[in-house]
């Protein structure tokens, strides 16, 4: 990557997605980093190591996704069987450290997800 693309890119986070420097990082450093994880496939250890900083992040928070069971009608449960025995409906969440939770998207039911995003 060119020096002028490198920068572009940065530039492009900040104005798109509002990227911001931290107590511990410029917008620069954190774009290196990343690019050179996604590059290299290294874990943070390494990566500390690299870049000569602690090998503590930034995240505030975890994201996972996971199945709820639900009560339906008889009619409508083989639409929300998925792998399980019994019908679900997928649903991501996001939280705090502190378990509070930040985001919640209810989906869609069973598996079918993947289906339904192509």
């Amino acid at each position: 990557m060119t020096p002028l693309a490198f920068t572009d890119l940065c530039e492009m986070l900040v104005r798109e997605v509002d990227l911001r420097p931290t107590l511990q990082a410029t917008v620069e450093e954190q774009v290196a980093k990343t690019l050179y994880l996604l590059a290299h496939n290294m874990t943070n250890r390494e990566l500390a190591f690299i870049f000569r900083r602690s090998g503590e992040s930034d995240c505030i928070g975890a994201i996972d996704g996971t199945h709820i069971r639900v009560k339906v009608s008889q009619r409508e449960a083989p639409r929300y069987r998925g792998r399980k025995d019994y019908p679900t409906q997928n649903v991501l969440a996001a939280c705090t450290f502190d378990l509070k939770f930040t985001y919640v998207l209810a989906g869609w039911e069973g598996t079918t997800s993947d289906s339904r995003i192509m």
